[in-house]
């Protein structure tokens, strides 16, 4: 008699900086902090209490202004208000959660041309997190920090590029 395994389950929230009525905040590169009510989405009391990995996908559409660079490093936050247990060695207050990358589209021409940029995750780049249990999340802020200019993206203006973060909880 085999026993068959009972699958892992999954619990995924989108974050869309288009819905202009689902987050508040400084901008929606900085600070942007969506409602979450995780009561529509888990059903069982008892998967609160349990452990998960999150793991996110960031992207955007194309840039509509010379914003998004192909050697500029970015950083995201995911903040959970879980004091995720992340190790940082700098004397910075942002916590990270992972890293984006900017990437520049190619012409017809064979050029990079500046507005044609946008953000898009790599798994390879960003290692699951661990979170001992997902009690007590009524809200995500995001934020996106420029490594090279020293502060959040972008600098000139919030709407030039609208994303989409799921952001995926998986049972351990």
């Amino acid at each position: 008699m085999d026993i068959i395994a009972k699958p892992k389950k999954t619990f995924k929230v989108n974050l869309i900086s288009s819905d202009t009525a689902s987050w508040s905040g400084t901008s929606l590169y900085n600070h942007a902090t969506y409602r979450i009510n995780m009561r529509t989405i888990i059903r069982d009391p008892a998967d609160y209490k349990k452990a998960y990995k999150m793991t996110f996908k960031f992207i955007t559409g194309a840039s509509t202004s010379a914003s998004v660079w192909n050697d500029e490093t970015f950083l995201i936050e995911l903040d959970f208000r879980k004091g995720l247990p992340i190790e940082q060695n700098d004397k910075s207050l942002f916590t990270y959660s992972g890293n984006l990358n900017g990437y520049m589209n190619i012409t017809s021409t064979g050029n990079y041309t500046a507005g044609n940029g946008f953000f898009d995750t790599r798994p390879k780049d960003n290692a699951p997190a661990y979170m001992e249990n997902i009690q007590d999340i009524d809200n995500i802020t995001l934020s996106v920090w420029a490594m090279q200019i020293g502060r959040y993206f972008p600098p000139n203006s919030a709407g030039t590029l609208n994303y989409v973060c799921v952001v995926c909880f998986t049972e351990i």
